[in-house]
């Protein structure tokens, strides 16, 4: 992926967030918002977020998913789709990606760009996924659009 960063607007030394980082941003943010944090735990905010972006829900596409903005009403959160807005942006400016933002731009990446999807599909002969049965949805996206020319036995104990 930091190969191919600079496509996608990061800089190749992009700074990957651990969860403890994601979690302080979104702190932050909350903060920066003036809302409550016993209401909008950051704990609870960066699960909403993490979740969204492991089904290749992009913050735009939040706001608009009548499902999940009911789900925040209902749960007095109703501006979680701003603070994911906010994160998103913010990782952005400071050139830093979460796990799921690396997956979702990766994916969105190969989908995009045909030459470079094709590039790694040939790259790769096999990959191995330890803990299958936890692999979310992004990350099984990726792998599908890496199988064209890959095995992918897939084996459970």
């Amino acid at each position: 992926m930091r190969v191919e960063a600079h496509r996608i607007g990061y800089p190749n030394n992009f700074t990957i967030y651990d969860t403890d980082d994601t979690k302080s941003v979104v702190s932050e943010i909350i903060s920066q918002m003036n809302l409550d944090k016993k209401v909008y735990s950051p704990g609870i905010v960066r699960s909403r977020i993490s979740a969204a972006k492991s089904n290749l829900i992009t913050p735009k596409a939040y706001v608009i998913n009548d499902e999940l903005m009911a789900y925040d009403r209902m749960n007095r959160r109703p501006l979680i789709h701003l603070i994911y807005e906010k994160y998103a942006a913010r990782c952005l400016r400071a050139g830093a990606m979460d796990l799921m933002i690396c997956c979702y731009r990766c994916s969105n990446f190969y989908i995009r760009i045909p030459i470079i999807r094709q590039k790694y599909q040939r790259q790769f002969q096999y990959v191995m996924v330890d803990e299958f049965q936890d692999t979310n949805y992004l990350q099984y996206e990726i792998l599908k659009l890496l199988s064209v020319y890959l095995a992918v036995p897939i084996i459970s104990v």
